[in-house]
């Protein structure tokens, strides 16, 4: 059958209260004055936060059921083992760059990331000047630092407890 539902009543009004509440809350973004103003004032933040808080409410009332968490746990713990990165591979690495950054010609690469930063505060795609930066042996911490240096680092102006 193409619709196994058939169209059933219950199925529509569940997509209908979706479609409802969606809408709702993109109005209420709309009047906070857009995503980013929303952003600023903290509204998703708190929203998120606020989600947390209920699940784990849900979680712990046994509401929602999560195996393992909450229902059917193993009754022996089986400790995990942290990963230790051997100190041979760790100079490995350190060698890996410092021959790479060796090899490269630097003018180059500083050029094509001194072109990220500005790229990054006009409204342009970023992609071609990134991937000319990677073509040219800039490394992502490189590149990172100057989408750093346009956007800044993210951190929450409004904690909810």
């Amino acid at each position: 059958t193409v619709d196994p539902l058939g169209g059933s009543y219950f199925i529509e009004e569940l997509t209908g209260t979706i479609a409802r509440q969606a809408r709702d809350y993109l109005e209420e973004v709309d009047r906070l004055g857009g995503a980013v103003a929303a952003i600023e004032s903290g509204f998703q933040d708190k929203e998120i936060h606020e989600a947390a808080y209920r699940r784990e409410k849900r979680l712990q009332s046994g509401q929602d059921v999560v195996v393992g968490v909450n229902r059917y746990r193993q009754e022996t713990v089986v400790p995990v083992p942290f990963q230790k990165v051997p100190e041979e591979l760790e100079r490995n690495q350190v060698a890996r760059l410092r021959r790479h950054r060796e090899t490269r010609d630097d003018q180059a690469v500083r050029a094509c990331l001194g072109k990220i930063e500005p790229a990054a505060g006009s409204k342009r795609n970023l992609l071609p000047e990134i991937l000319e930066a990677v073509e040219a042996g800039g490394t992502v911490g490189e590149i990172s630092d100057g989408l750093r240096n346009a956007y800044g680092i993210y951190r929450p102006s409004h904690v909810f407890g």
